[in-house]
């Protein structure tokens, strides 16, 4: 009878696992600050949400004071987006060389591209140049003013892993959904993605790299939603 329950009980466990749902909703929980890196640091990271990445390893969330804070771990080294927003207006946050923003709303049933990769702009609305990064506080709060938020880059740290941080500022909405995706070069070039149900245009390959364009489709309220 013993066997049995915990047959039923891995049966479940299996269906559970299996129907992991794109429509999925967390409370983020408070944890301690991250130093963003590049390398996940299991004690920064110990109070975190642990969601698995479909197609590579795991993506960690939590908050530290006025920061939403996301880690992405692949199977193989490469480069990250996160899209974040709702069915309004969603920004994406993209990281690989360097820090660019790309920034779509609704108009008339149709995303409409209004800030690209190209011309990414700042919370305060002017243009920045992208440049080589440095791992000092005064960069790292450089940062945060131009573009709204941080990660770090492919060349720091571990290769498949990113770190990033997010002013609460920003999120003030509310519903706010997001989605992963982690570009694996080391790993013929196979796309890792949160939720594992995602299938707009979050994972146009033109978009991953960092060149945005109109008549995208997307499904935000589809996403992983978090309440912060």
């Amino acid at each position: 009878m013993i066997l049995n329950f915990i047959k039923l009980s891995l049966i479940f466990i299996g269906c559970c696992l299996s129907t992991y749902s794109q429509n999925l909703c967390i409370n983020v929980p408070k944890g301690d600050k991250i130093l963003i890196d590049g390398t996940i640091n299991l004690k920064e990271w110990e109070k975190s949400y642990i969601l698995p990445l479909h197609g590579g390893e795991f993506v960690k969330i939590q908050r530290f004071k006025d920061t939403l804070f996301i880690a992405v771990k692949g199977k193989a080294g490469g480069f990250c987006s996160i899209a974040i927003g709702n069915d309004n207006g969603f920004k994406i946050l993209h990281s690989s060389t360097g820090l660019i923003t790309a920034e779509y709303i609704i108009i008339n049933d149709a995303w409409k591209l209004i800030h690209d990769f190209k011309e990414p702009l700042n919370v305060n609305g002017k243009k920045y140049s992208r440049g080589p990064v440095r791992l000092t506080p005064e960069y790292r709060k450089s940062k945060l003013k131009q573009f709204g938020w941080y990660a770090n880059l492919i060349e720091m740290g571990d290769y498949s892993e990113t770190e990033y941080a997010i002013p609460l500022t920003e999120l003030q909405q509310k519903k706010l959904f997001i989605s992963v995706v982690f570009f694996q070069i080391k790993a013929e070039e196979k796309i890792a993605k949160l939720p594992s149900g995602l299938n707009d245009d979050c994972l146009n390959k033109e978009l991953i790299s960092g060149s945005a364009k109109n008549g995208l489709q997307f499904k935000p309220n589809s996403w992983l939603q978090i309440k912060i």
